[in-house]
């Protein structure tokens, strides 16, 4: 599979020290909130106002920090910022939170820029060629068994729909990705107004600002599944008649970071973008909240449809969904794969050798929002590509639905995002995977049928009903159907079970992975089976749902399907829906309560690990000096690395570690009544009970650098990065020596933060700090 920046996090690499000077990207660290790698120093900060956002500016400004981009339009008000020392970084962290006017601080994430590549993929710069050489690959449309027609095309109807005269004319298709190589013959060969790819700017840290020409060969490749054309090559995207807009994000040598990806989406939003459509964002978040999905969702609610792909999983499961792809609303894309035995020449295309790709991630999101919404052909798909020419590469199902979508609207004379995404969900076919329907979390609604959609005459509201968990069920939900034909239409109504597919394995694991299908179908009643409606007319019928009979609550199976809704004209459509058994907020967070700290083996009860970190600045520097020997056993560290990130199984609304004092000095000393840390640093030092705070029931000094962590995404198991501790705690303060232990604490998924039941624990060994200064010289 071919899918950029949202692959394996495993794959991280040194990042690339050519950047702007003005946006430093070279320092990286864990300690965010989805998963990924964050950029040390850097927030992404929404304000209430363009005034506060300004004042903002300026106060970081004064504070040493400086602005990495404005993120200031109608839809978000914010900047990115970034402080470069330590002692900054945590003031203005806490400074920004306490600032009038400032709504929200997210952590800046990144993702690497490599990219997993196929076979004969071009990885080079070749955007110099000149529009109209010759390619080394050519596309073709001779019709044969190994080279047969876009099948893409002929399983979505986009084929009918051209063939009606539907090829998205003057519609404008916004690209958020790596560039466009506008030079192609098939995407115009120009850029500028009057061009195929008219409108455009590079935010990618890289090239010439307002330029975005691709180096690396992603959004080229989207752009022409999107709206490729050129009739003497043979390639014909999904809305040929379509102007291309280009906003490069990422670029060959420096990484994607939500900021500049924020950054893409407002300027098209802004540049009047009808439909976005992005094949990048951030793996396995499936969280709404994070900054670049909720710029998403907004748009949309801007009245602009916006596809997202879906992400990619290596076998984590369930609740893996990449953002933006998660913000409400948005249209997330999974794609269909063929089989070998899909086309033979003489007996045309065979529906039934189609199948979820096998990397294809699963939703919901931990909302329990429908995710994916639906599913299109990725696989093996006719694309332009860097060096002019054209191939066939997977996975390229998001442009092929945005296509869609200015097909649909051309055809309808509508582009409202939530009729858009009514017709294609409830006219979607749902798709089987040996005896049993795929579960709606990997295939939303279903393989998408444009024409069905552009040509429907009923519509339904909302498109996808979700019941939650359980413990927080949905009594009903209202699904109104209206008969927008010019005749009688009457309706039957049934149940469409899905395979339901557990969360949790059944060896006892607390950490979700990719797990066995069964049969059990939830227990739906409608209020109505049968209706008939007249032109215009609306009726509305509730549907209720309870959990299927005997499955295991404990395992967190997650049960859905759709309500069917056969018409007297003809036309079948289907709702998705979408539950849980069981309780979420009852699920296990830490896989563990232990948190291990690198290199001091907990299984040592004896005694507590001694850890000696570098000295803090001169004026810093806590203790007496000179004083404890150094003896076998005591660690030597650059930072006290503590294994969080691999403790965490599912995932959390919030993340607090709290840095937690065992010898605490009575009131008025500073010490255990003597003047020197004793030879072992054992029981002589303790921490001033001044510097000590009541933290939800805990005595504290304060929380780790970095915390609390919002939206806490579950660990995926090949990636699990320690949290550094380098012993500060505040701006210019540093913890004393002393005896600590690290006590994190997670949100339940809908918990309540008032509510301590809520809180799961997990807590390192004992062990003691020291700084360099206090041991005796060697």
């Amino acid at each position: 599979m071919v899918r950029l920046l949202i692959l394996a996090l495993a794959s991280f690499a040194v990042i690339a020290a050519s950047i702007s000077p003005a946006v430093d990207n070279s320092t990286a660290n864990t300690n965010d909130s989805a998963g990924s790698m964050s950029i040390t120093g850097a927030y992404i900060v929404e304000c209430e106002s363009s005034h506060d956002t300004k004042a903002l500016a300026e106060a970081i400004a004064a504070k040493g920090g400086r602005v990495r981009r404005q993120l200031d339009s109608d839809v978000f008000h914010g900047i990115s910022v970034q402080f470069v020392n330590k002692p900054e970084e945590i003031e203005g962290k806490s400074f920004m939170k306490q600032m009038k006017g400032v709504k929200r601080v997210w952590p800046m994430r990144m993702l690497d820029p490599m990219v997993e590549r196929q076979p004969g993929e071009n990885s080079g710069d070749k955007s110099g060629q000149k529009s109209g050489e010759k390619s080394l690959r050519h596309f073709s449309r001779e019709v044969s068994d190994d080279n047969p027609p876009a099948w893409s095309h002929y399983m979505t109807q986009v084929t009918k729909l051209h063939e009606e005269g539907f090829k998205g004319h003057g519609i404008k298709i916004a690209v958020i990705d790596t560039g466009v190589n506008y030079r192609h013959s098939a995407l115009g060969g120009c850029f500028g107004r009057g061009c195929r790819v008219a409108f455009g700017d590079n935010f990618s840290n890289e090239g010439v600002k307002g330029n975005p020409m691709d180096c690396v060969g992603h959004g080229t490749r989207v752009a022409g599944v999107l709206a490729g054309n050129n009739e003497r090559d043979g390639f014909i995207g999904t809305a040929p008649h379509a102007t291309l807009m280009a906003y490069k994000v990422v670029g060959c040598k420096t990484p994607l970071t939500e900021d500049n990806l924020i950054a893409g989406w407002l300027k098209a939003y802004e540049d009047g973008a009808q439909i976005i459509v992005s094949g990048i964002g951030f793996r396995g978040v499936s969280w709404a909240q994070t900054p670049a999905a909720i710029v998403a969702s907004r748009i949309v609610a801007r009245g602009i449809p916006s596809v997202v792909d879906q992400g990619v999983e290596d076998g984590e499961g369930l609740f893996f969904a990449s953002s933006p792809a998660t913000g409400r609303g948005v249209m997330a894309v999974n794609s269909f794969a063929r089989s070998p035995e899909f086309f033979n020449f003489k007996k045309g295309y065979k529906n039934k050798h189609i199948a979820i790709e096998s990397h294809s991630a699963f939703g919901p999101t931990w909302d329990l929002d429908i995710k994916p919404n639906v599913a299109a052909p990725g696989h093996y798909v006719p694309v332009t590509d860097m060096d002019g020419g054209y191939d066939r590469r997977s996975s390229y199902a998001s442009p092929l639905v945005a296509g869609i979508i200015a097909l649909i609207a051309e055809a309808r004379g509508s582009i409202d995002p939530a009729l858009i995404s009514s017709l294609l969900i409830s006219m979607a076919e749902p798709r089987k995977k040996g005896d049993g329907l795929i579960t709606v979390a990997r295939q939303g609604g279903g393989l998408v049928k444009a024409w069905e959609a552009a040509h429907a005459n009923t519509l339904v509201q909302p498109a996808g009903l979700t019941f939650n968990d359980t413990e927080h069920r949905v009594a009903s939900i209202s699904l109104r159907i209206t008969n927008v034909a010019k005749s009688d239409i009457s309706y039957q109504l049934s149940n469409l079970a899905a395979l339901t597919l557990f969360t949790l394995p059944d060896d006892g694991s607390v950490r979700p992975k990719r797990t066995e299908c069964i049969h059990a179908a939830a227990d739906i009643k409608l209020s109505k089976a049968s209706l008939t409606l007249g032109p215009g007319q609306s009726a509305t019928v509730d549907v209720s749902a309870a959990d299927p009979a005997g499955v295991d609550h404990k395992r967190l199976p997650v049960w859905s399907g759709w309500i069917a809704i056969t018409g007297s004209d003809g036309k079948n459509l289907t709702v998705p829906y979408l539950g849980l058994a069981g309780s979420l907020r009852s699920a296990t967070v830490f896989a563990s309560k232990s948190l291990k700290i690198d290199s001091v083996d907990k299984s040592d009860k004896e005694q507590s690990a001694v850890i000696v970190l570098p000295d803090p600045p001169l004026e810093q520097q806590i203790g007496t000096s000179n004083v404890t020997e150094w003896r076998k056993g005591i660690k030597r560290m650059k930072a006290i690395s503590i294994q969080l990130r691999k403790a965490m199984a599912f995932a959390s609304s919030q993340v607090r570690a709290d840095i937690v004092p065992l010898d605490i000095c009575p009131p008025g000393q500073s010490h255990r009544g003597r003047t020197k840390l004793g030879r072992t640093v054992t029981d002589e030092a303790c921490v001033p009970s001044p510097l000590v705070v009541d933290s939800a029931g805990l005595q504290s000094i304060g929380q780790l650098p970095d915390f609390p962590w919002n939206y806490a995404v579950r660990q995926p198991k090949h990636f699990a990065p320690s949290t550094k501790w380098d012993g500060s705690i505040a701006p210019d303060r540093y913890a004393p020596p002393g005896r600590y232990k690290i006590v994190a604490r997670a949100l339940s998924v809908f918990g309540d933060a008032d509510n301590t039941t809520d809180w799961q624990t997990a807590e390192t060994v004992d062990f003691y700090l020291a700084y360099k200064h206090n041991m005796k010289s060697r």
